[in-house]
């Protein structure tokens, strides 16, 4: 009985390890597609960042900084539909976000909704 226990111990010790290194060894590339992504911004390419934006949420969805830079590039290319919902899930993740919360209040005013932006 105590070898079984400590078998068990022991698998869940490499279990609790491994899910902890897979998630972790996620957001460092997801990052960098972030980072890409605001070079790419800052650079006018919105397309270019939108993509790498979207690599980075596909790698890692709850990455904040890649659902709010989204949200930012899809605001700077006229797509407020689409902004509104980048910067949603953005605040779903840091619901405190001052930056976050601050760029839909430029979105909902972009789409003529001011009272959605108070």
């Amino acid at each position: 009985m105590k070898r079984l226990c400590a078998v068990v111990v022991v698998f869940l010790l490499v279990w609790a390890a491994c899910y902890g290194q897979v998630g972790g060894s996620l957001r460092a590339p997801a990052q960098r597609w972030v980072d890409h992504g605001v070079v790419r911004s800052r650079a006018g390419d919105h397309a270019s960042a939108i993509y790498a934006f979207k690599r980075a949420i596909a790698i890692y969805p709850r990455l904040q900084a890649a659902h709010y830079n989204l949200g930012l590039a899809y605001y700077k290319t006229g797509q407020y539909a689409l902004a509104e919902q980048a910067l949603q899930n953005a605040l779903k993740l840091e619901p405190t976000d001052t930056d976050a919360q601050r760029a839909l209040a430029f979105v909902y005013v972009a789409q003529k909704r001011p009272k959605a932006a108070a």
